[in-house]
């Protein structure tokens, strides 16, 4: 992809290619060429120039009403809260911007070259504009039926929207109070902090599920957030146990229940132990973010202007923490957030645009790895206690850590530099072999390292890691076939990945709970 524009020898080859990508020939081309003309190209021509803002004014609305016929003809029986949902989600920036490059479109966009400088070709609101203003000029050129004709193969599978949308209502308590709250008792919840307890390392937080004045669930958790969830998920059973009632009483005292009668993995099996180290064995998503906040502001200082992140960055990449596949790229996801990407955007396609990002700003992985590892280095040499406050461990791990290191051959396999594990488990006292940790510097992929042990003929493998894509991975390789694969629900997975863990049978889902059981 160029950095700047095409030449005007390589535009009319492009659109051509990219009204047969699309099976529809202009017959206005000059619209074809508004559709791609960004306004910042068009500010830097000495005559007049038209651009696609209008387009793409209008071509929003011709996308709204497609979708919406399309959804309305498919589900007969949705009510209009589900059917705006599946219209949100196929009209929304993200999935505009892959209709953009299902198309290829972006080839041939016009941009001035201040704003390709700036990265303005990797921006997903510029990439998803584009598609809208090029619909608005099929619309103009050909007709409804026309543009028509075009979306309907690039929308996704409108039943599996569906299902993804629902297994994530009912895998967020939150949504799932809310929508019984807006739609059965017409009024919604709110959440308040009660208290908060213990070290400053591992807080612990109750919060309570608010109606009408009303406490009606409460929930602990190392986050404020789970916390909530959990106060929503005793809320909403409290509700539906009150159906039919006039009034909503308080709920009664929260009775916890006994302990499994048996640990899921009985004790006295020596173990080999693969973990994860991220999502698993330590809660580092602030760290990340401040790290590759450090790392951004000294590649666009123009741009990230403040010695540390905001709260609000810090919260959005928390939220987006579970498409992060290694430490570098945060600094790609710090400098979107600043340009105010959408959070619902990095659900998609996030490789190519770390790709594009790293050609338009003429950056190299070695280059990123480089900066991030440096920021931790220099940050863990001046302050390392405020390297490590940002980075707690999972309730009980360091515990059953030490545990398991007694009893059973235990490696972690992490996407992290070697150094940063090593040092946060020396800061908790974990006497841990340098040797087995196996991360970023030794350039292995995880199911290599996992076929070293089978090929060694171990018994008892079992690997734990919160990312189900690396889980399929191995899951997908014959010979892999003897090691245990453990889903860990506690971390950075999003609802819809456990949703999908759960019709593998190749794939075992565990909670904390679960984890120590095997750590012992």
């Amino acid at each position: 992809m160029k950095k700047f524009n095409v030449t005007p020898n390589e535009t009319p080859q492009l659109l051509e290619q990219i009204q047969e990508n699309a099976g529809y020939h202009f017959q206005n081309t000059a619209l074809l060429m508004e559709a791609f003309t960004h306004p910042s190209y068009a500010s830097e021509q000495k005559e007049p120039t038209p651009h696609n803002q209008r387009l793409e004014f209008l071509g929003d609305a011709v996308l709204q009403i497609i979708a919406s016929d399309h959804i309305f003809k498919t589900f007969k029986d949705l009510h209009e809260g589900l059917l705006t949902k599946i219209r949100s989600n196929i009209t929304d920036e993200a999935a505009n911007v892959s209709y953009t490059r299902k198309l290829q479109l972006d080839l041939a966009l016009l941009l001035g070259k201040g704003e390709a400088a700036a990265g303005g070709r990797s921006k997903p609101s510029t990439l998803g504009d584009l598609f809208e203003a090029f619909l608005g000029a099929v619309y103009l050129d050909g007709g409804l039926e026309e543009a028509r004709r075009i979306c309907l193969p690039l929308f996704p599978d409108l039943g599996k929207v569906l299902n993804d949308i629902q297994s994530s209502i009912n895998n967020d308590p939150k949504g799932k109070l809310q929508n019984y709250c807006q739609e059965k008792l017409h009024t919604n919840i709110h959440y308040e902090l009660a208290e908060s307890s213990g070290p400053v390392h591992n807080p612990t937080f109750v919060s309570v599920a608010i109606l009408n004045g009303v406490e009606i669930g409460r929930g602990s958790a190392h986050s404020k957030k789970e916390s909530e969830k959990n106060a929503a998920a005793a809320a909403l059973q409290h509700l539906l146990s009150q159906e039919g009632n006039d009034v909503i009483e308080p709920p009664p005292p929260v009775v916890q229940p006994a302990p499994s009668a048996s640990p899921k993995f009985p004790s006295g099996q020596k173990r080999l132990l693969a973990l994860d180290f991220d999502g698993v064995i330590c809660d580092s998503a602030a760290e990340t973010a401040i790290s590759g906040w450090k790392a951004a502001k000294g590649i666009w200082p123009d741009k990230v202007t403040e010695p540390l992140p905001p709260q609000d960055i810090v919260e959005k990449f928390r939220r987006i923490r579970p498409y992060l596949e290694t430490g570098y790229q945060s600094i790609f996801m710090i400098r979107m957030l600043v340009d105010g990407e959408a959070e619902t955007s990095f659900q998609y396609s996030l490789t190519e645009k770390f790709a594009v990002m790293m050609e338009d700003f003429k950056l190299t992985k070695e280059k990123l790895v480089h900066e991030f590892g440096a920021v931790r280095d220099s940050w863990i040499q001046k302050d390392l206690e405020s390297w490590l406050a940002p980075q707690n461990p999972y309730p009980g791990t360091i515990e059953s850590l030490r545990e398991a290191l007694l009893k059973h051959r235990v490696l972690i396999l992490t996407t992290k530099q070697e150094r940063f594990a090593k040092a946060w488990l020396t800061h908790f006292n974990v006497d841990f072999p340098a040797e087995d940790i196996i991360g970023l510097d030794r350039k292995t992929p995880k199911e290599e390292t996992l076929a070293e042990f089978v090929r060694a003929n171990k018994k008892n493998i079992h690997f734990v890691e919160d990312r189900l894509k690396t889980l399929q991975r191995v899951a997908a390789i014959p010979s892999l076939k003897r090691v245990n694969l453990h889903y860990a629900d506690w971390g950075y997975g999003t609802p819809s990945e456990l949703h999908e863990a759960k019709s593998l049978s190749r794939i075992d889902i565990i909670t904390l709970s679960d984890f120590h059981d095997l750590l012992s």
